[in-house]
């Protein structure tokens, strides 16, 4: 049997225990209170506009360099793509040009395709130029079945 000593002290370490958390929660309450105080306080915000408009401009930048340059080699692609189709069937579309080249040997003529592509390139960073940039490419082919 316990005596009424023992039971008296197990209720003064639970009663320690409830307090304790508490006093934990109670500061755990001050903290999130003292982290929405700094999120809502305006400390730094010029310094974060002064780091992040550069920022966003030299992503734009980047970003217009890549864009040309991915859709130069589309083009240039497709540009190819149009020459060699033409040289093997014959058929030859605007911008298609025949040229005649100097053959060594003089029973048989030898002349290329040169397929030109034109594409205008959007403006991601208006502020910069405002000119209108235009990507010209060519592929080339020689004439397939020319006798």
């Amino acid at each position: 049997m316990r005596s009424g000593g023992e039971n008296a002290a197990k209720v003064v370490m639970g009663s320690r225990g409830k307090s304790a958390s508490k006093v934990a929660m109670g500061s755990r309450v001050r903290e999130r209170m003292s982290f929405a105080a700094r999120i809502r306080s305006e400390d730094g915000s010029v310094e974060s506009a002064l780091v992040v408009i550069p920022l966003m401009a030299l992503f734009l930048i980047s970003f217009q360099l890549v864009l040309t340059v991915t859709n130069r080699n589309i083009l240039a692609s497709y540009a190819q793509s149009s020459a060699t189709h033409s040289s093997i069937t014959g058929q030859f579309v605007n911008g298609d040009r025949v040229i005649d080249l100097n053959s060594p040997d003089a029973f048989k003529e030898l002349k290329a395709v040169v397929s030109t592509r034109n594409r205008q390139l959007p403006n991601l960073v208006p502020f910069m130029d405002q000119r209108d940039r235009q990507l010209n490419v060519n592929g080339f082919s020689i004439l397939e079945g020319q006798s």
